[in-house]
């Protein structure tokens, strides 16, 4: 007898369907992404106990973020402080395996977490926050960070000072060369304020034999001693 071949499966996986999202959620969601600064304290208040808890804790479907991720990422400090008192749990991670804290690319938002962790500090595990801050740790990091641009700031202005006079240095060295290539006769004419041997500026009262003017004696001296050899008009 032939056997009975066996009838092919064609079923398909049955996908699940994505949860379904409370409507007092994606009210929340839509306040945080908003560009407004509105405040959640109204929606907050029509929650209860775990319901709330939940809430704040409920992930969106599309990148796994709370409402406390949405709120970091949208760089609100003072949501992220309501959620986190509402019961929004600061360990919970995105799909991204990130949690709401190393979500967010803002210095204020991030200090709202650990302003919070300070003022709570067995409320969550913070173990993901770099750790607590106080407002008066907070105004010596401000002055810490102050003071380091204030010297940034003089090492760059002495840096563009040192800059500035090297190249008045240089152009200065190419100036006193090419007046040293001159003739006296061309030196004379040229009537530079400038030392007849060494090329250096002149004093207010400089020294002078015949029509030449120098800005020591010895200059004066090496000058009449070296002119013989010199000697061109």
């Amino acid at each position: 007898m032939k056997k009975k071949k066996k009838k092919q499966d064609d079923s398909k996986p049955v996908k699940k369907a994505p949860p379904k999202i409370p409507a007092n959620v994606k009210k929340m969601w839509k306040i945080i992404s908003s560009n407004e600064c509105n405040s959640l304290e109204t929606i907050i208040e029509s929650w209860e106990g775990d319901d709330l808890e939940a809430a704040c804790n409920t992930q969106d479907p599309a990148d796994g973020n709370t409402a406390l991720h949405k709120a970091a990422i949208a760089a609100k400090p003072e949501m992220v402080t309501q959620i986190l008192t509402a019961g929004g749990d600061p360990c919970v991670k995105n799909h991204l395996l990130q949690t709401p804290y190393a979500a967010s690319p803002h210095h204020d938002t991030r200090v709202a977490f650990r302003l919070f962790q300070a003022q709570y500090p067995e409320k969550y595990n913070y173990s993901q926050i770099p750790g607590p801050l106080t407002p008066e740790l907070l105004q010596q990091e401000k002055e810490k960070k102050a003071q380091q641009k204030r010297a940034k700031r003089q090492r760059d202005k002495e840096k563009r000072a040192k800059r500035q006079r090297d190249k008045e240095k240089q152009a200065e060295k190419i100036k006193t060369n090419k007046f040293l290539q001159l003739t006296d006769a061309e030196k004379v004419k040229l009537d530079e304020p400038r030392c007849f041997l060494c090329g250096t500026h002149l004093p207010k009262q400089p020294f002078e034999y015949d029509k030449y003017k120098f800005c020591s004696i010895r200059c004066l001296q090496n000058h009449r001693n070296l002119r013989p050899l010199h000697m061109s008009a």
